[in-house]
């Protein structure tokens, strides 16, 4: 499941199923997957799935809008780094669902692309150690990347 994108031979249904793919890989509010996708030939609809809802812990609904913006953007994040530019639109008409449109442009692979493979999430308790002086640049580094620092 963590594999790059694989070589799609040019056949654009399959690129768009390894863009539902990496759109998949998302953190998501207490792992609930709360997404369904709906392929047309230049987009991508993210719609949420209500049966997958939390109402005792998340009784508006914030965390499972939250967990479509992260499978939103790691879709977002994908296209791009296959020449493809995401034009995202929020369509309230349609229970919330995120369209994304998709036109060719020069790809580029994002470092948040490439963190997407190896992100990882764990229930392990936190083991206290201090951040390295390295892991701290690095936090830095990122986030000046994205205009946070």
């Amino acid at each position: 499941m963590r594999r790059p994108i694989a070589a799609n031979g040019g056949d654009p249904v399959l690129l768009l199923h390894e863009l539902v793919r990496f759109a998949t890989l998302a953190p998501s509010s207490h792992n609930t997957q709360c997404w369904k996708f709906r392929l047309q030939e230049r987009s991508i609809t993210v719609e949420p799935d209500l049966t997958r809802r939390c109402p005792v812990v998340d009784p508006d609904d914030h965390h499972l809008f939250v967990s479509l913006g992260c499978a939103t953007e790691n879709l977002a994040q994908a296209a791009l780094a296959n020449g493809l530019r995401a034009e995202v639109r929020f369509n309230p008409a349609s229970a919330g669902a995120v369209v994304v449109n998709l036109e060719a442009t020069k790809a580029l692979a994002s470092p948040l692309f490439l963190a997407i493979s190896e992100r990882q999430c764990t229930r392990g308790d936190y083991d206290g150690k201090p951040l390295s002086s390295e892991e701290l640049r690095l936090l830095e580094q990122v986030g000046g990347y994205f205009g946070l620092s």
